[in-house]
């Protein structure tokens, strides 16, 4: 699969190996999980972020390959999630190959090209339905990304001129290398501040003028570890939803708390705010220790 369908830059990142069409609103993507993988295996299971990922990748897929959107334009998401089964994140059980049935269920053009689309995907393991994905995204042209980015679009690459927070010690966040590390520590509890080393390729594998979503999710998962005890967690379903960009001129402060939901299952949600702006929102579903 070519890494520029799924705006990825080494090999190792790229999920899907394939994509048929059924109808104008129907597609089949393939998709094979890394045996290994820096990011999205940790503590012998795949992390949720990699369901996250396959769905977002299934998406940019779709989008270039059949539903006719160019090479260079932007995607804006604004929502982004997943449901699977648990059991399936643990390595010794976790497949090889899984399909996405991805259904068209919103979609408003500019001319002819995608202007928003919205996807419902059934992710499939030998033909049985274990979860289930879907997106919502904008799609921007690259004179209309300039306009909308203004004098951020043409920041230095890597960024010069922000000075990278102290990390919070890699350990308690389930991490070997300071560079991995997400999160800046601050005084009060379940708080701390947004940390991107722009320098890690597994954060940052092409230049960005902002923050990307991705980014934003590993340093949500990184603030579930010390609210569990410093223990890893597994969670049945993950939710994104994105307000702004998250720049990197200025702090981003980064808040986790644990509730319990209407079932009586746990729940964790990790928050955002710049500028005392809210920039986005995670919420993982049945979130318990392992």
């Amino acid at each position: 699969m070519a890494r520029k369908l799924v705006h990825r830059t080494y090999p190792r990142d790229v999920l899907p190996t394939g994509i048929t069409r059924h109808t104008d609103e129907h597609f089949t993507v393939s998709v094979r999980w890394p045996a290994t993988h820096p990011l999205y295996l940790r503590d012998g299971r795949y992390t949720p972020s990699l369901v996250i990922e396959t769905v977002r990748q299934a998406g940019l897929l779709t989008s270039h390959a059949e539903l006719g959107v160019p090479l260079g334009h932007q995607f804006v998401v604004w929502e982004i999630s997943q449901h699977f089964d648990p059991r399936f994140l643990e390595k010794a059980h976790a497949p090889t190959d899984l399909e996405l049935d991805v259904h068209v269920s919103e979609m408003r053009t500019r001319g002819r090209i995608p202007a928003e689309v919205s996807l419902q995907m059934a992710i499939r393991i030998d033909g049985r339905v274990v979860g289930k994905g879907s997106t919502r995204y904008g799609i921007v042209s690259p004179g209309a990304y300039r306009r909308l980015r203004g004098e951020r679009h043409d920041i230095e690459w890597p960024p010069t001129d922000i000075t990278l927070p102290e990390p919070v010690e890699p350990a308690a966040v389930r991490r070997t290398r300071e560079c991995d590390v997400a999160l800046s520590p601050d005084k009060r509890p379940g708080r701390w501040q947004l940390r991107a080393d722009t320098a890690n390729e597994l954060l940052f594998d092409h230049s960005n003028n902002h923050v990307p979503a991705m980014v934003l999710l590993e340093a949500a998962l990184q603030a579930g570890y010390p609210l569990f005890g410093g223990r890893p967690f597994t969670a049945s379903s993950c939710e994104v939803t994105c307000t702004r960009y998250v720049e990197f001129d200025s702090p981003c402060w980064i808040q986790a708390d644990l509730a319990t939901g209407p079932d009586g299952s746990p729940s964790l949600r990790v928050t955002g705010e710049q500028a005392q702006q809210p920039a986005f929102a995670v919420q993982f579903h049945q979130a318990t220790p392992l």
